[in-house]
């Protein structure tokens, strides 16, 4: 053999012969090439950080045990380069021994997944024990020619084309329309309809098994809906065996991914957990709505007795309405979040509570992003309107209940809501509540709904250039929202507002304001709120100077202010011949 098998480049040599070609690659040291003795049955492959010969055309077939050293973390390399090997010693904390190179790591709950990357290629009278595998990676089985697997049931994911190259590739599906092991599910035969998935299937093929194409697909197994990565058929039908592990239905909160293509939910009559009503799935007894397909379409009606409608439940479906019964208590987060076709909600008489008054991870958005919402009236009896509950919605305008106690963080931020009521000053109202709302009215009282300022204040998402207009008592007061609304507040000791205390606020700050006003060209905004400003002779001669300084052409702004300026001569001089 040549001293330099590799033609110049960098390589490792090996006490045995076995030599290895090392590239720096995109920041990782790389062995891109391996050169091996006809004599030698073992290899160790070391040297570097990352073995890559995927796509090669060597084969060493009497090699029969590898040693990966502790200095490697990644191997991609085809089972054909070794067919032979039988024996893996592990020397790398990334990789475990046994038969097979299996790479480890830590997922989310601390416990180590051993995900399967080489099987080598094992004759068909030979036995592939997975005992204790979670997962079966790209190419793992090319060249794999037994179909004889056995511990499979701790297997959770499939990779890409996992059967290409092995025997399996070849195999007839069986009378079931399905390519399967005890537990893994591989193929689907495309041209049935109906697909009948078995209990114990724990893992998929998710580039050859595609539900969505399938008319009805059957499960039997509650844990069968993880399986519907991108989908399951168009109907889905819970058999009698599908049992919840809980009673809070998680496993029907996180299978939202395998509605995506449902547009209807049957269930055997005889099931002991779920039913179906309108294709809508609900459990037995009907006092929770747990999941609407998200395809499905039209007027829903949720019959009486249902109680609470769960977290996801109507999530990116397609319907056109709702009419929630009297008996609904409970609405839970993200409930009819994205909901893009929605456009009416009657909230029945039961209900007092949309989403949650206080914070919690889900932050609720129970409405939130349903952009054909246009108008919005809440029942009488709804007295809290939770967290984020409309935000983004398409609200223009809607109508609050006489009873209204609490409206939270950012209920309706960015919604363009029109000539916004509010009945009642005896209601809390969060922060960023209506910061995207520039008129209101408040109930006539004493003083402004706690909470009312900070809540149409604005965010930094918000247009800055915008005046609020605030009406209470047949009087308007008007706030552009570039001021730092908080000196309001030094002045009350109880964070109780009162109308005069913006107009106090908006009076000492009105120079600030004309200015903005006459450089934005804001002819409307600013003749409405001249009138309301007290301002003596002087100041309006310095809105004049204002006006000539942002060489403004504005007829009516000039014009406002020279009949203030006339007004006010006019005043002065019948005071004058008062006291004379």
């Amino acid at each position: 053999m040549d001293k330099d098998p590799f033609d110049g480049m960098a390589y490792k040599n090996d006490a045995n012969g076995v030599s290895l070609c090392i590239v720096y690659e995109n920041g990782r040291v790389q062995c891109t090439d391996i050169y091996v003795p006809e004599d030698v049955t073992e290899v160790r492959l070391t040297g570097c950080e990352e073995i890559e010969m995927l796509d090669t055309d060597e084969s060493f077939p009497n090699v029969t045990k590898l040693i990966i050293g502790k200095d490697i973390e990644r191997i991609q390399m085809a089972n054909s380069l070794f067919p032979n090997v039988r024996e893996v010693i592990s020397e790398s904390c990334w990789f475990a021994s046994g038969k097979y190179i299996v790479f480890q790591f830590l997922c989310d709950k601390d416990e180590i997944f051993l995900s399967l990357e080489n099987t080598f290629c094992l004759r068909p009278d030979e036995i592939l024990d997975l005992k204790d595998i979670n997962g079966i990676d790209d190419y793992a089985l090319d060249g794999c020619m037994t179909t004889n697997l056995i511990n499979t049931e701790k297997i959770q994911t499939l990779g890409i084309n996992v059967t290409d190259g092995s025997a399996f590739e070849d195999m007839d599906f069986g009378e079931d329309g399905l390519l399967k092991t005890e537990t893994l599910l591989f193929k689907i035969d495309a041209s049935r309809d109906t697909i009948n998935i078995p209990a114990n299937i724990t893992a998929i093929d998710f580039d050859n098994v595609m539900f969505w194409n399938m008319q009805k697909a059957i499960i039997n197994n509650i844990n069968c809906l993880q399986l519907g990565r991108y989908g399951l058929s168009d109907t889905v039908v819970f058999s009698d065996t599908v049992r919840t592990k809980d009673r809070n239905f998680s496993e029907i909160k996180e299978a939202h991914s395998s509605f995506l293509t449902v547009s209807k939910i049957e269930v055997d009559i005889h099931n002991q957990d779920f039913k179906s009503i309108d294709g809508i799935l609900y459990s037995k007894d009907g006092k929770i709505l747990l999941k609407c397909p998200v395809k499905k379409t039209g007027d829903i009606v949720i019959p009486e007795g249902t109680e609470e409608i769960m977290e996801n439940a109507f999530f990116q479906s397609k319907i056109k309405s709702v009419k929630l019964p009297d008996s609904m208590k409970k609405i839970g987060a993200y409930a009819f979040y994205q909901c893009k076709n929605l456009k009416s909600v009657d909230f029945g008489n039961g209900i007092k509570e949309i989403g949650k008054a206080q914070a919690n991870d889900n932050d609720e958005y129970v409405f939130s992003e349903c952009q054909n919402l246009k108008h919005v009236v809440f029942s009488e009896q709804i007295e809290t309107i939770g967290l984020n509950a409309f935000v983004r919605s398409g609200i223009e305008s809607l109508i609050l209940p006489k009873n209204i106690k609490y409206i939270a963080f950012r209920v309706f931020a960015g919604c363009a809501i029109k000539n916004l009521y509010i009945p009642s000053a005896d209601v809390f109202i969060g922060v960023d509540a209506f910061c995207d709302t520039n008129d209101i009215t408040v109930a006539n009282a004493d003083y402004l709904p706690t909470g009312l300022i900070n809540a149409v204040r604005g965010t930094v998402f918000s247009d800055v250039r915008t005046i609020i207009r605030i009406t209470q008592n047949g009087h308007s007061v008007y706030i552009p929202r570039f001021l730092d609304v908080d000196d309001i507040y030094i002045e009350t000791s109880d964070d109780i507002i009162t109308m005069n205390n913006i107009l106090k606020f908006t009076q000492e700050n009105k120079m600030r304001i004309f200015d903005f006003l006459i450089s934005e060209n804001r002819e409307y905004d600013f003749c409405n709120i001249l009138p309301d400003m007290e301002c003596n002779y002087e100041e309006l001669m310095l809105i004049l100077k204002i006006l000539d300084a942002k060489h403004s052409n504005s007829v009516l702004m000039r014009a406002a202010v020279l009949d203030r300026v006339q007004k006010t001569e006019k005043k002065e001089k019948t005071k004058e011949n008062l006291s004379v």
